[in-house]
């Protein structure tokens, strides 16, 4: 295996929030942060309440309260009653991801360096320090996706996991080329030999020990985009009815036949 092929590895398994095991054909971008209480639903930008739907199901946009005739009322009410659905089951589906991708990182490590090597122990200590600030934005009260979305694509966890990902591949490279080169040198085909196969069957362990649980995360995702898509429906109705939510919709979903 090359460099580019440790590289897919350790990658594909640090990917600690894209874990996915069978094709979903929808894309959810959650718009706004969303935190909820026995009585409220608030939607936030940044930090800035924008969409509040209150213990009597009254909608509040900004700091005024919409009046409503009987048909958007209903519209509400189904509205909150869906969000109150769908936010546990969406940061219960990112958690698992988590889990699931932190622990196919841990072994592929592992595969790669060893057990008690210091990069691998130092690395995993900080993939669990990242996940723990990944979980604190997936709670089911407090869902704060486009912020975590930043941390991961332009912020400091996205820097973090970068860094952590290249020191690997050179700790990985120098390790796995080191071994096979002193072997090369001392004429040893069968350590070669071992060392191939040790790189070749990475990607089918890591299938092995995880396809049963990716299948169930994979459930999970599909359950969630039914779910998404019922509550993407229901808020087209609910902007067409009560036009000052046009711009406080909190699902943009993307779909493929």
């Amino acid at each position: 295996m090359k460099k580019l092929g440790i590289a897919a590895a350790i990658c594909a398994s640090l990917s600690v929030a894209g874990v996915q095991a069978k094709e979903v054909n929808c894309d959810v971008t959650i718009n706004y942060a969303l935190k909820m209480d026995r009585n409220d639903i608030r939607l936030f930008d940044d930090n800035r309440e924008v969409v509040k739907i209150d213990g009597g199901e009254q909608l509040y946009i900004g700091d005024r309260r919409q009046t409503l005739d009987d048909d958007q009322q209903a519209l509400v009410s189904e509205y909150a009653a869906r969000i109150r659905k769908l936010a546990p089951i969406a940061a219960r589906t990112a958690r698992e991801a988590t889990t699931l991708g932190l622990e196919a990182a841990e072994e592929t490590l592992v595969a790669l360096l060893g057990p008690d090597n210091r990069v691998n122990e130092e690395t995993m200590s900080k993939l669990r320090q990242i996940s723990q600030e990944i979980r604190q934005h997936l709670r089911e009260d407090d869902l704060d996706w486009p912020r975590l979305e930043r941390e991961l694509e332009d912020g400091q966890m996205g820097h973090e996991l970068e860094s952590l990902v290249a020191r690997v591949i050179a700790s990985a490279t120098a390790s796995i080329t080191g071994e096979m080169v002193s072997a090369a040198i001392r004429g040893d085909k069968g350590r070669l030999s071992e060392l191939e196969a040790r790189l070749e069957s990475l990607d089918e362990s890591l299938g092995d020990a995880f396809e049963s649980r990716a299948e169930q995360l994979g459930e999970q995702a599909e359950y969630l985009c039914d779910e998404a898509k019922s509550l993407d429906a229901l808020e087209a109705r609910l902007v067409t009815g009560v036009k000052a939510m046009a711009p406080y919709e909190l699902l943009t979903l993307k779909t493929e036949d």
